[in-house]
């Protein structure tokens, strides 16, 4: 019994064994029909649809990234920034989420330093739902900082969280800021690049919404001139999404920063702050209305420095109003004049190029008045003058003696003169924004005898400021005209050169013995009793032209009376009692370097160029050229003002006042000697010290009282000279 019963046992185990194998190969069937199923999977995702799918995967953890190039950067010749782009912050005001308005106008207004009424129309300039309006873009630090601690949800100060729950609604958002590290230097040249305006038809079509944050338009001078290679222009890159924590997926995800080109002008910094400083004191002392002043480089055509007055600073253009407007203006390249004398250089060397007259040759010049017909007014000149030889025609810038020279060369040739000097054109120096062509016109049958005879000597013919400068700078380059420069390069970010405006021939106007007669002649203008005598430079030969155009303005017909056939009062052009006093010049005359032309527009202390713009020339030219470290050519003897006498002088005293000698500046070979400073003003020590090649060291003010090393000792060129000046010096006299 016992051993059926084991053998039972043996025989179930048996098959319980067997069936465990059964089941044991149906899931290894199983299992190996899965892994070639896998296997056959995978060879297909990975050998059929692998590139497909790579390239999902990707794009799956790669996302479009946005970066903002910051607007490019303005330099001068010398690479010292004139304009910058920052990074600031952007106040703007979502008022459907404003719950407190009252406390938001109330503390925008104290942290900007506006009215109520101008923030509350800034911040609350629309009604549609989560419409932000833009306010301002801060740019002091001190209120950014501020505003950034207030808005950080970070900072769990008590009173940051009680403004931030008043401020609902208020946003703080980083921004792209404009500034002028300069300032006031070459404003106008340089112009403004701002938040784009809101202008009435954006208004009226609804598109005046907050503008981009980084978002800067050029509007005036070189910013609008350039906008186009300085814009910083929004780049869309491929780059890694990141994790939660803000990780990047890969380490090649670089951190990019992006700038627009940088452009590079013929402006010198140091040398547009000598012209800039000459000017003002030149229209402040004259009480004139504004100036300009140009100095350019005769042989290449550069200008290296173009100021005007009153300054303009572009970091504040809030403070000028839209009357205003013309402070912005780089009136040196759109304002049109009558150049007056100082065109006549330019005529005598068509004269001369035509072989109608020498120098030497005569003209009668009327005794002081002449008419050319019975039909105008006679051409007057400032003195009674009889026979003059061309050379005095120029020296005292005789009309009549031009006036007749201008008749004789004709109306045909005259005129292409002019526009081989380049008047009556645009000179190209500014490549996009708006540049003055003057005025050079002639119609079919020719100017009359006696327009002919006017532009002969300045009149009847209006031109820019740079136009009339690189007119003159033909001269002084052996006739050659050039192209003026402005912009030298423009490189992109990593330095690469974009674009070179290199030196440009434009013409050769007259021959180069020509020219060097017409500058031979122009040197006797400053020479004494001629125009330009107070022009004179010390330590070097210069050569120049005064100019005093009587100014041509639009008046209304005094005799106007309203009816159906003449409703509005006619306007005409006439000359009025208002002038324009110029000086334009070379230096050095026997081998120039620099063209400088001195505006003054409506001087009323006097109006002859000779007087109101030469000493301006003079000192502009002097600071220059001791900038450019051009050595002196010339023994020049220095007009200074003397002790008090009570002997009158024997001979007549020049305009300037009583003179002494002062020990002459030294040739440009060998030592220097230190001049005698005692009794000078700071000024007048300067312009000494720089002529005789010693560097001026001021203590005080007043006059001077003492030396160190003493007058007339010999010493190194440009060594240093302490003068020590005090106003009690004054009690003693000059």
């Amino acid at each position: 019994m016992r051993a059926r019963s084991r053998q039972e046992s043996k025989v179930a185990a048996v098959r319980v064994i067997q069936g465990f194998g059964g089941r044991i190969t149906l899931v290894g069937v199983l299992l190996l029909v899965f892994l070639l199923a896998c296997l056959t999977r995978v060879g297909y995702l990975q050998f059929v649809r692998g590139s497909e799918l790579s390239e999902r995967g990707i794009s799956q953890q790669k996302d479009a990234l946005t970066f903002y190039a910051k607007r490019g950067k303005v330099v001068d010749a010398e690479g010292t920034p004139l304009a910058l782009t920052l990074e600031t912050r952007q106040i703007e005001v979502v008022p459907s989420q404003v719950q407190e308005p009252g406390f938001v106008i109330e503390y925008l207004s104290g942290v900007l330093g506006w009215s109520t009424e101008r923030v509350e129309r800034a911040a609350f300039c629309t009604t549609k739902k989560n419409v932000a309006c833009y306010v301002h873009r801060v740019l002091d630090p001190k209120v950014v900082a501020a505003l950034t601690s207030v808005m950080d949800p970070a900072n769990k100060d008590g009173r940051a969280r009680w403004l931030r729950s008043q401020l609902q609604g208020v946003r703080l958002i980083p921004a792209a800021a404009r500034v002028y590290p300069a300032g006031e230097r070459a404003g106008q040249i340089i112009g403004v690049a701002r938040v784009p305006q809101c202008t009435k038809e954006k208004k009226e079509r609804g598109e005046c919404k907050a503008p981009d944050p980084m978002e800067i338009e050029g509007q005036y001078g070189i910013e609008a001139d350039c906008n186009d290679v300085l814009s910083g222009r929004e780049i869309v890159l491929d780059g890694w999404k990141q994790n939660q924590s803000g990780v990047s997926l890969s380490a090649n995800n670089p951190e990019l920063e992006f700038s627009a080109s940088t452009v590079k002008l013929s402006i010198v910094l140091p040398i547009q702050a000598i012209a800039e400083e000459e000017l003002a004191r030149m229209v402040i002392g004259s009480f004139a209305r504004r100036g300009t002043a140009l100095v350019m480089d005769v042989g290449t055509g550069e200008l290296l420095a173009v100021a005007h007055y009153p300054p303009f600073n572009p970091n504040g253009t809030e403070m000028y109003a839209g009357n205003e407007i013309w402070k912005w203006n780089d009136s040196a390249f759109i304002e049109q004049f009558e150049p007056g004398s100082t065109l006549k250089p330019l005529v005598a060397a068509a004269i001369l190029e035509e072989g109608l007259r020498s120098l030497d040759d005569t003209e009668f010049c009327e005794n002081g008045a002449w008419r050319v017909d019975a039909r105008h007014k006679p051409i007057k000149d400032h003195g009674s003058y009889g026979w003059l030889t061309l050379w005095d025609c120029i020296k005292f810038s005789s009309n009549i003696c031009l006036g007749k020279l201008g008749l004789e060369l004709g109306d045909d040739k005259l005129f292409d003169y002019m526009w081989r000097f380049g008047f009556g054109q645009k000179s190209g120096v500014k490549t996009s924004s708006y540049e003055a062509s003057g005025t050079l016109k002639k119609g079919k049958r020719g100017w009359a005898d006696m327009q002919t005879a006017n532009v002969s000597f300045g009149q009847g013919i209006a031109v820019t400021a740079v136009q009339l400068v690189t007119a003159v700078a033909a001269l002084g380059n052996g006739g050659v005209l050039m192209k003026p420069i402005l912009v030298k390069e423009i490189r992109d970010a990593g330095g690469k050169l974009l674009m070179e405006y290199k030196p440009e021939i434009v013409r050769q106007v007259v021959s180069q013995s020509v020219a060097r007669q017409v500058i031979e002649a122009m040197r006797r203008v400053l020479e004494p009793g001629g125009t330009g005598e107070k022009a004179v430079v010390y330590g070097f030969d210069a050569a120049g032209k005064t100019g005093t155009a009587q100014k041509v303005m639009t008046l209304v017909d005094p005799y106007w009376v309203k009816s159906k056939e003449r409703p509005r009062p006619r306007q005409t052009g006439r000359y009025v009692d208002r002038w324009i006093a110029s000086f334009v010049g070379l230096v050095p005359s026997d081998k120039p370097k620099l063209a400088i032309l001195v505006l003054v527009d409506e001087p009323y202390s006097n109006h002859y160029g000779g007087v109101v713009a030469a000493p301006a020339f003079s000192r502009i030219a002097e600071r220059t050229l001791a900038y450019l470290n051009v050595v002196p050519s010339v023994e020049q003897t220095h007009r200074i003002a003397p002790k008090a006498s009570p002997v009158a002088p024997a001979a007549p005293v020049p305009a300037e006042g009583p003179v002494e000698e002062a020990v002459a500046a030294p040739t440009a070979v060998g030592a220097a000697v230190v001049p005698e400073f005692s009794g000078m003003t700071p000024g007048e020590a300067l312009r000494v010290a720089m002529a005789a090649r010693v560097e001026l060291v001021a203590e005080g003010s007043g006059v001077a009282v003492s030396q160190k090393p003493s007058g007339k000792t010999a010493v190194v060129p440009w060594q240093e000279v302490r003068v020590r000046f005090s106003p009690a010096g004054g009690v003693q006299g000059r």
